[in-house]
């Protein structure tokens, strides 16, 4: 399934990030929060912390890095995952 849009952290935007092992605690300065993120959403961050890829690009290194819940396929999995995160602000998409 081909998404038509890329994906970015927000960094010029105010959202930084600082990395662990398993996770990140990436800080959205608009609104002073900070958020702990581990897992699946934590290399979501590291890959996109220097880079702007496709959906398909991000969901091809995370099913060879992740198993997926049986019951969700991982797109829709990672569909829901980057939806919470752009409302929280933290990534930006762009259509193509």
């Amino acid at each position: 399934m081909t998404k038509n849009y890329s994906i970015t952290v927000l960094k010029p935007a105010g959202v930084f990030c600082h990395f662990w092992a398993d996770e990140c605690v990436v800080y959205h300065e608009p609104s002073a929060k900070t958020h702990l993120i581990d897992g699946l959403g934590a290399e979501i961050f590291k890959w996109l912390a220097g880079q702007t890829l496709t959906f398909d690009q991000l969901l091809g290194h995370l099913q060879e890095a992740f198993e997926f819940p049986d019951d969700v396929g991982p797109a829709v999995f990672l569909e829901r995952l980057l939806a919470e995160y752009r409302v929280l602000g933290l990534l930006e998409f762009r259509e193509h």
